[in-house]
């Protein structure tokens, strides 16, 4: 009788993407912008500066879920097909925006590692159900509503906005939230929020200003 082993090696790890700007136009699916194309799973990082202004075209079942997305440069300005973020948003420069529909499908934290710049993200999040966390010195504005808009929103009023000891910059939430807002002790030192518009807020810490 033969025996049969099957070995089965680690989960692979996500690939890095870095934009390069260097196609026609200012497109995602372009392969010239791109050091190799991306695909669902990999790390985007955007350090050239380079048709900042870009727009996803990728097919989401080709480019559905991105595994954190880097900012490394100043003037970043994001849109095009929606997308799953499973990690989070990263901004080392401020100044940027992330204009495409997300849906989160875990814990996801968005840094803004740029004292006194802002990291906007402009369209809407679907939560889930799961935490959206706030960090960094630089400044976070919501313009988009957090909370869920499609049929896709699985309770999302059981999701959070979250802000941590780390976050010492300026929660702006101008939309029309349902996530419940989760503010840490400690902001009213560090950092401060502003509400704009319809919120539906729960304060458990710190008092918005």
């Amino acid at each position: 009788m033969l025996a049969l082993v099957l070995s089965v090696g680690p989960a692979a790890k996500a690939a890095v993407r870095n934009w390069a700007g260097t196609g026609a136009d200012h497109l995602w699916a372009t392969a010239l912008n791109w050091d190799v194309g991306p695909v669902s799973g990999d790390s985007l990082v955007f350090g050239a500066a380079l048709k900042q202004i870009n727009t996803n075209n990728i097919a989401t079942s080709i480019l559905g879920t991105f595994s954190g997305l880097t900012l490394n440069a100043s003037g970043f300005a994001l849109y095009g097909t929606q997308l799953t973020n499973s990690v989070g948003i990263q901004d080392n420069n401020g100044s940027n925006s992330i204009n495409f529909i997300q849906t989160l499908t875990g814990p996801v934290t968005i840094t803004n590692n740029a004292g006194g710049l802002t990291t906007t993200i402009g369209a809407a999040i679907t939560n889930n159900g799961f935490t959206l966390n706030v960090t960094g010195p630089g400044n976070v504005t919501l313009s988009g509503v957090v909370g869920g808009t499609n049929a896709a929103s699985i309770a999302p009023t059981q999701g959070s906005v979250t802000t941590d000891l780390g976050f010492s910059g300026t929660l702006r939430l101008a939309a029309a939230n349902t996530a419940a807002l989760v503010l840490d002790a400690a902001l009213d030192q560090f950092g401060q929020m502003l509400l704009v518009g319809t919120e539906a807020a729960g304060n458990e810490g710190g008092a918005p200003r």
